[in-house]
Order: C-alpha cells, then structure tokens, then sequence
C-alpha cells in the first residue's frame, strides 16, 4: 500500500479543516484509492469536492446547457456544474450571478466567418436564445430553477449536520 500526501479539506457544513489521507491498494481489479476520512470528523457530513469558481468558459456551458438540450446532452446539467464549484448556497448563488453576467454577444460573435456545422448552428440558436432571455430578464430565473435541487440538497445537509 503506497500513502499519498495529506491534504487539508474545508467541511462545507461546519467550516471544520480536517486532513484526508489517500492510500493505494493493489487489488486483483486494479488499483484502489482510497480517501479517510470519508466524513467530517466534527459533524459527519460527507466530503464534498468543490472549487469554489467557474472559469469563463465553463459558466457558459453551464447556461449553454440550461437551454439547450444538446448541450445538455454535450455538457451536463446545471446541477452537475455547481456540484463541481459550489460547497455552499452562497456560492450557488455567486456563481450563478457570474453567469448571467456573461458577454454571450462575444460568444455569437466569434462564430462569423465559420462554416455553420448543425452543432455550431445549434449552439448559435442555443445563444440567441439566452440573449434573447437576458433582454427579457428571465435568465437568472430560469438559473436557479435549474440550481433550486442542488440548493434544497446543501441546506438540508447542513440541517441535518449542523449541531
């Protein structure tokens, strides 16, 4: 069995910093990692990875595939997305703002002149859609309607764990 260095993990529950230590095991199978501890020590939350950001072109995937099904196919869905960057509602709700924020002009614009494949039609259609909903103010919305399962499940965990 080979250890992996130690690292500091940040409960998203109780803000408890807690060390995981990985091991590898050479079993019949393959290899196996395995991290302890699997929960927090101090509220027993599970672990839960996440960045805390999305990068520019991440977060427009992710309203990419909040309205095209293609992308969403393609990408995964909003829920996959926070899953990944987001420990808490705050940064649920900071992220979703950075991505409705988003120059999505830019993005059109970059397709002139590029021969119009159906996936970079779709994804011009995708985008034209999402301009049309930051005119009309409905892109937020339709956001955290789409974060509202990932938003139910962080505040019940944290209702549950929290002492």
């Amino acid at each position: 069995m080979k250890v992996i260095p130690r690292k500091t993990h940040w409960c998203h529950v109780c803000d408890a910093r807690f060390v995981i230590t990985a091991s590898i095991k050479r079993t019949a199978r393959g290899l196996r990692v395995r991290k302890t501890p699997a929960r927090c020590p101090e509220c027993g939350a599970p672990r839960r990875f996440a960045t805390g950001q999305l990068s520019d072109g991440r977060a427009q995937s992710m309203v990419l595939a909040c309205v095209d099904a293609r992308a969403r196919r393609n990408y995964g869905s909003v829920e996959r997305f926070l899953r990944g960057a987001a420990r808490t509602p705050e940064q649920v709700h900071e992220i979703l703002d950075f991505a409705a924020s988003l120059d999505f002009d830019g993005y059109v614009r970059r397709y002139e002149g590029v021969r119009r494949t159906p996936v970079i039609r779709s994804e011009i259609a995708a985008l034209e859609t999402i301009h049309a909903e930051l005119e009309a103010g409905t892109l937020r919305a339709r956001l955290e309607q789409e974060a509202a399962a990932y938003l139910d499940e962080l505040r019940q965990e944290r209702a549950r764990y929290r002492k």
